[in-house]
């Protein structure tokens, strides 16, 4: 029997709801996963972190190298030379090849002026 002065109607509220234990299992499988998804991207994240930080610390020490360089105005380099060696003088003299200038001049060692005996001349009489 229906009282016409009374109205039923259905509407949603926002309420507690208990969960069943299949929910609260599939909840804690989700949750799991997404903690070792976290775990993984964080790990990505520092190995990231840690090749760009190696890469900065590269640039960074090749500025200052070229800053140095700059400042200076010169660097030490590897250069081909020429060694003379004149037995009259007694000297070596060592010539740049890519300038020609002359960057040292010293005398002679004894090993070195050893070199230029001509013991065959001595044994023949020559």
């Amino acid at each position: 029997m229906s009282d016409e002065r009374t109205i039923t109607k259905q509407v949603e509220r926002f309420l507690r709801y208990d969960f069943s234990e299949d929910e609260k299992q599939e909840l804690a499988q989700g949750m799991a996963r997404k903690v070792t998804e976290a775990e993984d991207l964080e790990d990505q994240k520092k190995a990231v972190t840690s090749e760009y930080t190696a890469k900065i610390n590269a640039a960074q020490a090749e500025a200052q190298s070229k800053a140095k360089k700059l400042t200076s105005g010169y660097e030490m380099r590897n250069i081909e030379c020429e060694e003379i060696f004149d037995y009259k003088q007694t000297e070596v003299r060592v010539i740049r090849l890519d300038i020609g200038e002359q960057v040292e001049r010293r005398g002679m060692t004894n090993y070195e002026l050893q070199q230029n005996m001509d013991f065959d001349e001595e044994i023949t009489g020559e």
